[in-house]
């Protein structure tokens, strides 16, 4: 405890401390999302995007396979993949 009336002067009571903290917590959540995107890429490259491949990037990065499908998703919607209006499903821009 503090002097300042029994009160506690920590970060939990510092709104611009703790703003700074989950700013931190963010940015260093989206660099690792961007690095492990730029992995599941060059895996893309050598397992393709057929039945499974989700999966053998999953166990090779440690991660989910929600995970590997958000990280896809991400990846075709930055290199212009397009929706088909049908399943929903990604298709390559002729």
């Amino acid at each position: 405890m503090c002097a300042q009336g029994g009160q506690f002067s920590g970060w939990a009571n510092d709104p611009y401390r703790g703003a700074g903290g989950r700013r931190r917590y963010n940015q260093e959540r989206q660099m690792k999302a961007l690095e492990r995107q730029y992995q599941v890429a060059q895996l893309m490259s050598r397992y393709g995007l057929g039945y499974g491949s989700g999966v053998k990037m999953a166990r090779e990065l440690g991660v989910s396979e929600s995970t590997i499908s958000r990280d896809l998703r991400a990846i075709l919607t930055i290199t212009n993949g397009v929706r088909c209006p049908c399943c929903g499903g990604f298709t390559r821009r002729h």
